[in-house]
């Protein structure tokens, strides 16, 4: 069991479409975006996130983020 909030990349789609968001996981049933943005791939996630000083904990679809 992990240690609420954390923070997490959610991956959304798939294929050329897919495209990743930043997301905070405040408990079991709630997941708030931490901006307003896509990214069209997990290392440009990651370096938006770095950016923010927000460590990453997950990383998939909501599932596996929760």
């Amino acid at each position: 069991m992990k240690n609420y909030p954390y923070h997490a990349i959610e991956k959304i789609g798939a294929g050329k479409r897919g495209c990743f968001v930043i997301k905070q996981v405040v408990n079991d049933h709630l997941v708030m975006p931490v901006n307003n943005r896509r990214f069209r791939t997990e290392d440009a996630a990651r370096i938006a996130s770095s950016v923010l000083g927000i460590k990453i904990e997950a990383v998939g679809d909501l599932y596996e983020i929760i």
